[in-house]
């Protein structure tokens, strides 16, 4: 029952920007992944290649560098939102960044290959990329 309870609701966040198909849905279903975290858990290491982007359902994630040994926070990420190493998920190499859990959170993720799928097959992804980070870059 709690996976359905979260398919919609990551359902009704695509279609704030795009039309979901019934195959579209499906697709999405396959590739999208539950996976929760416990607070303080490391998300990703920056020694690591970021291969899954993830999208929170409940709580919050950090991503940060380190700096003559500090963290350094770059952004967090709560509810309804995408996160991942941007430069590492889309070059498939490592970068400086690390994601942990700031408190408990339950998200959905997306391996890379994946998205690659979904943007070659249903172009309207690729809108919805471009939609949703449009409304993120607004000023």
């Amino acid at each position: 029952m709690k996976n359905i309870e979260i398919t919609e609701n990551i359902f009704e966040h695509f279609e704030k920007f795009i039309p979901l198909s019934e195959n579209l849905k499906s697709e999405l279903a396959k590739r999208l992944k539950y996976i929760d975290f416990k607070k303080g858990v490391m998300v990703l290491n920056a020694n690591q290649v970021c291969t899954e982007s993830y999208f929170i359902n409940k709580g919050i994630l950090r991503t940060y560098f380190l700096k003559d040994g500090k963290e350094i926070s770059e952004y967090f990420c709560g509810i309804d939102e995408w996160v991942n190493s941007p430069k590492s998920f889309m070059q498939r190499k490592k970068d400086i960044y690390y994601i942990d859990a700031i408190e408990n959170t339950e998200a959905y993720f997306i391996n890379v290959n994946d998205l690659v799928f979904l943007f070659d097959n249903f172009p309207e992804m690729e809108r919805y990329a471009r939609l949703s980070m449009g409304s993120i870059l607004v000023i």
